[in-house]
């Protein structure tokens, strides 16, 4: 969803995109090039997921063939 350019992307959206890509914490980080506490931090919700990561996983989500580029 969309609040004012901002895309609200919580803990659990990250949790579903990660299931529908068959993908674990430590593939996510590979592919972000971000730490796997980093992940762990947004899975749990301690931290806000960045809106440029955001993008991306969205960006992933409507071209998945494009994460093989990265």
């Amino acid at each position: 969803m969309m609040y004012d350019d901002m895309i609200v992307f919580t803990a659990n959206d990250l949790k579903e995109w990660m299931n529908e890509f068959h993908m674990g914490p430590k593939a996510l980080c590979n592919l972000l090039g971000v730490t796997y506490s980093c992940v762990l931090y947004w899975l749990q919700g301690k931290r806000k997921i960045p809106q440029t990561t955001i993008k991306l996983l969205l960006y992933f989500r409507r071209y998945p063939q494009r994460m093989f580029d990265f």
